[in-house]
């Protein structure tokens, strides 16, 4: 799983413009299918930007936020953490940015 989806390219051209290449497997992580579809929210709702993970980094990018090359790495590893975790809905993780944030 890469940080961003391809049905969200506004946030490739954030990764870029950090210097960030978001399809480069170092920013990603392997996952099992069931994993990956429960980072994605998938029987979830609520989310503001269509799925949990992609709210993530939706939100911390949202202007006027201008994160760094070096925030952006340091939120992407916060994220890698916790997806890394045990658990069985995506609503139970300690997302960093919750649902209601628009």
């Amino acid at each position: 799983m890469l940080p961003i989806a391809a049905k969200k390219p506004i946030l490739e051209i954030e990764f870029l413009k950090r210097g960030i290449d978001p399809n480069k497997a170092e920013h990603g992580l392997f996952l099992t299918k069931n994993k990956h579809d429960l980072i994605h929210g998938k029987g979830t709702t609520g989310w503001l930007h269509g799925d949990p993970y992609v709210h993530q980094w939706a939100v911390f990018f949202k202007p006027p936020a201008n994160p760094t090359y070096e925030e952006t790495i340091i939120f992407r590893d916060q994220l890698k953490a916790i997806v890394t975790q045990n658990f069985d809905n995506a609503d139970n993780l300690p997302w960093p940015i919750p649902k209601t944030t628009q």
